[in-house]
Protein backbone atom coordinates (compact mmCIF):
# COMPACT_ATOMS: atom_id res chain seq x y z
CA UNK A 1 0.00 0.00 0.00
CA UNK A 2 1.57 3.27 -1.11
CA UNK A 3 0.24 6.63 -0.15
CA UNK A 4 1.64 9.29 -2.45
CA UNK A 5 1.85 12.83 -1.13
CA UNK A 6 2.30 15.88 -3.35
CA UNK A 7 3.68 19.33 -2.59
CA UNK A 8 2.74 22.20 -4.92
CA UNK A 9 5.41 24.82 -5.53
CA UNK A 10 5.67 27.90 -7.74
CA UNK A 11 8.57 28.94 -9.92
CA UNK A 12 10.56 31.76 -8.36
CA UNK A 13 11.87 34.66 -10.41
CA UNK A 14 15.53 35.40 -9.89
CA UNK A 15 18.10 33.73 -7.70
CA UNK A 16 20.37 34.74 -4.88
CA UNK A 17 19.89 36.35 -1.48
CA UNK A 18 17.63 39.21 -2.64
CA UNK A 19 14.79 37.22 -4.23
CA UNK A 20 15.07 34.52 -1.55
CA UNK A 21 14.76 37.13 1.19
CA UNK A 22 11.69 38.67 -0.46
CA UNK A 23 10.10 35.23 -0.65
CA UNK A 24 10.71 34.71 3.08
CA UNK A 25 9.02 38.04 3.94
CA UNK A 26 5.91 36.74 2.13
CA UNK A 27 5.88 33.54 4.29
CA UNK A 28 7.29 31.45 1.45
CA UNK A 29 10.21 29.01 1.60
CA UNK A 30 12.72 29.43 -1.25
CA UNK A 31 14.26 26.30 -2.71
CA UNK A 32 15.95 24.81 -5.76
CA UNK A 33 14.73 21.79 -7.75
CA UNK A 34 17.42 19.94 -9.70
CA UNK A 35 16.29 18.13 -12.85
CA UNK A 36 17.65 14.81 -14.06
CA UNK A 37 19.62 16.71 -16.72
CA UNK A 38 21.46 18.73 -14.06
CA UNK A 39 19.55 21.97 -14.58
CA UNK A 40 18.31 23.88 -11.56
CA UNK A 41 14.93 25.56 -11.18
CA UNK A 42 14.36 28.11 -8.40
CA UNK A 43 11.05 27.45 -6.64
CA UNK A 44 9.12 28.67 -3.61
CA UNK A 45 6.49 27.04 -1.44
CA UNK A 46 4.10 28.09 1.26
CA UNK A 47 5.34 27.62 4.83
CA UNK A 48 1.94 26.25 5.84
CA UNK A 49 1.70 23.64 3.05
CA UNK A 50 5.31 22.49 3.62
CA UNK A 51 4.81 22.17 7.38
CA UNK A 52 1.62 20.16 6.86
CA UNK A 53 3.30 17.76 4.42
CA UNK A 54 6.42 17.45 6.58
CA UNK A 55 4.33 16.52 9.61
CA UNK A 56 2.70 13.73 7.57
CA UNK A 57 5.74 12.25 5.80
CA UNK A 58 8.67 13.10 8.07
CA UNK A 59 12.32 13.26 7.02
CA UNK A 60 12.76 10.00 5.14
CA UNK A 61 9.72 9.65 2.89
CA UNK A 62 9.80 10.49 -0.81
CA UNK A 63 6.99 12.74 -2.06
CA UNK A 64 5.92 14.20 -5.40
CA UNK A 65 6.60 17.80 -6.36
CA UNK A 66 4.09 19.65 -8.55
CA UNK A 67 5.60 22.77 -10.18
CA UNK A 68 3.06 25.41 -11.23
Amino acid sequence: MTIEKTLSVQKREGSGKGPAGRARTQDMIPGVFYTAKGENLPVQMSVRSFAKLFSQVGRTTVFNLEIE
